[in-house]
């Protein structure tokens, strides 16, 4: 689910701990730090419990805030939170624990162990979806939709072979060429290890991860008798706010249903650091660890250097390289972060999805203590066939494919010695050479970026989760301007819409002859910014929500079909008043603002973005 709030905040804290980490209990740095995000939580009313570690033991521990946002009671280390995605961690290595029991190879094709598993791929004589391409996201599947992901109670244990039967798993490239973030993998990683092992995905998790590293208060469960002990959730991943969230229980389970503490997760992290060992207990062998840190892309795509490995992804900042993992469910927020280099592990649970990892991230810039950045080399390497207009190509939900290459396009040039990614719309990004067609960004130390040629010889941009193809043709940016002035028109249009079903009422109300019904109009227009402002003040749109009929649910669904009724209906009142003065001398005019509702209208229900669903 996509990059989560708190990553900011886990990456603000590591280099302060870092440049200290004999005294850093007594670092003044970090007492004004704390005092800093201590501040914006309470600003917030939230529940934050954080921690720093290193291999021997907790170094901090930060615990405040409510237990619900309607009492006092306080969080501790061992309140229970739901950790989203870091889920995935755990049933990567529970993959990886097969593998070293010679019941799997990585490069083992999913059909060979879940035949029963349908997967459209039409490479797949060629390039099967491998067991490793489920925990890389690199299979290319879409992502599971808003409306996919959370279930009805009766449906929260549910066999996982019965959860995958309902999804079409459509592969849209060729695998290990792109990456793209989709739950769907991580279910099928599930599935294969009840398969494989003969129990049930939570129960082998329990006894092969959570029992040896003594994690007794945390399970994978979605049963009405755990999610009722959790901390309340606050907010919604669609929406925020501080609304009390239900906790719902989700599908794709091996990819988010997680429930853990403070303390429990903080000895995951702490066998993350030593390699897959904590207290002489062996989770995974050091050589399995080092391959959870590979990325299972092909070689030729590039992003081997900084692509998401299995279940964990690398983070560049300004002190260096991470590895991490952050997790986002309605009402809760996770993260769990280390250094190997550094001996620094770092764990944060939230129960709201409220706070800014960019406010967080900016009050911790002060406290930075930056790693050196290493030298930038010249090239050597002829970039000129990688310049030029490219789009993005792998978007993590297929529905928003068509806008993502619409909106997203990027031109690439090279001057003065460095790399620049310019949008069509906002700032660019600057990067230097590194090695290997691989470059940094000019203020962080790993790279992120590489130019590489696809299977066709093509050049390709790969940078962290996107996959760029060129697209040079002369229409490309005619066709983004024609989007942007149909975008501008439909605004314009639709503000003379309502300016001329009010002066159609003026002239009614002054005995006029106009024979349609101006007040209807002016209503059907207004009714879409109405809704919204009702939809905003007086009520929290959760995920779940989208699968069942609530207030909130009901009042999005009004809102998605006010906008084309009001359209129609507008048409044909231009229709019935088109010999009157006002509009007879500006015909094309009407026209042409039809045309642009029409066309956005039907372009955002065709790609999935505009739902005119009560419930699916």
């Amino acid at each position: 689910m996509l990059k989560q709030i708190l990553t900011a905040t886990l990456i603000s804290l590591m280099p302060m701990c870092l440049s200290a980490n004999d005294s850093w209990q007594q670092s003044s740095d970090w007492q004004a730090l704390e005092q800093e995000i201590d501040t914006l939580r309470q600003e917030q009313g939230i529940a934050l419990a954080s921690s720093a570690a290193d291999r021997d033991g907790i170094l901090w521990q930060y615990t405040k805030g409510p237990i619900n946002a309607n009492n006092n009671n306080q969080i501790d280390a061992d309140s229970l939170f739901r950790a989203g995605s870091v889920t995935k961690v755990f049933t990567a290595i529970g993959v990886l624990q097969l593998m070293e029991q010679g019941k799997l190879k990585l490069d083992d094709p999913v059909s060979l162990h879940l035949p029963n598993v349908i997967i459209d791929n039409p490479w797949a004589e060629t390039d099967p979806v491998r067991v490793k391409d489920l925990l890389s996201h690199t299979a290319g599947f879409r992502d599971a939709g808003v409306t996919e992901l959370y279930v009805e109670k009766a449906d929260a244990s549910a066999p996982l072979s019965q959860v995958i039967n309902k999804y079409q798993l459509q592969v849209r490239w060729r695998p290990g060429t792109r990456q793209a973030y989709s739950n769907f993998g991580y279910l099928i990683a599930g599935h294969l290890i009840e398969q494989l092992s003969g129990e049930p995905f939570e129960a082998r998790l329990n006894h092969t991860i959570l029992q040896p590293l003594k994690m007794d208060s945390s399970n994978f469960s979605q049963q009405e008798e755990v999610l009722s002990t959790l901390v309340a959730g606050h907010g919604s991943a669609l929406t925020g706010g501080k609304d009390k969230v239900p906790a719902m229980p989700i599908s794709v389970r091996p990819a988010g249903s997680l429930v853990t503490s403070l303390n429990d997760l903080t000895r995951f992290s702490r066998m993350l650091l030593n390699e897959g060992e904590l207290d002489g207990a062996r989770i995974i062998s050091k050589a399995s660890f080092d391959v959870m840190l590979t990325s299972a892309m092909d070689k030729n795509s590039g992003l081997h250097q900084a692509a998401y490995g299995l279940g964990l992804y690398p983070v560049s900042r300004e002190s260096g390289r991470y590895f991490c993992h952050s997790g986002g469910i309605d009402g809760f927020l996770s993260n769990i972060c280390f250094s190997k280099q550094q001996n620094m592990t770092f764990v944060a649970l939230s129960n709201a999805m409220t706070l800014s990892g960019g406010q967080v991230f900016n009050k911790a810039l002060p406290f930075l203590a930056k790693a050196q950045l290493p030298e930038v080399q010249p090239l050597d390497f002829d970039i000129k066939p990688w310049l030029g207009f490219y789009r993005p190509q792998s978007s993590r939900q297929q529905s928003m494919a068509s806008m993502d290459s619409l909106m997203k396009g990027s031109t690439l040039s090279f001057e003065e010695g460095s790399l620049t990614i310019k949008p069509l719309f906002g700032s660019a990004d600057k990067y230097v050479y590194v090695a290997e067609q691989g470059f940094r960004p000019v203020d962080k130390a790993a790279v992120t970026l590489t130019l590489v040629l696809d299977s066709q010889g093509q050049p390709m941009i790969q940078e962290s989760w996107e996959t760029y193809l060129p697209d040079n043709s002369w229409y490309a940016s005619m066709l983004n301007y024609t989007f942007l002035t149909f975008a501008i028109i439909l605004l314009v249009t639709s503000v003379s819409a309502l300016l001329l079903a009010i002066y159609l009422l003026i002239r009614k109300s002054l005995g006029k002859n106009i024979s349609s019904n101006p007040k209807l109009a002016l209503a059907l227009l207004l009714l879409p910014i109405t809704l919204f402002g009702l939809y905003l003040f007086f009520t929290q749109l959760a995920m779940w929500e989208l699968n069942h009929v609530t207030f909130a649910a009901l009042i999005l669904w009004l809102l998605s079909w006010s906008w084309p009724v009001g359209i129609a209906y507008f048409s044909w009142l231009v229709w019935q008043e088109r010999s009157k003065l006002i509009l007879k001398r500006s015909k094309a005019f009407w026209g042409l603002a039809l045309t642009s509702q029409w066309v956005m209208a039907l372009y955002l229900v065709h790609f999935g973005a505009y739902n005119m669903m009560l419930w699916s």
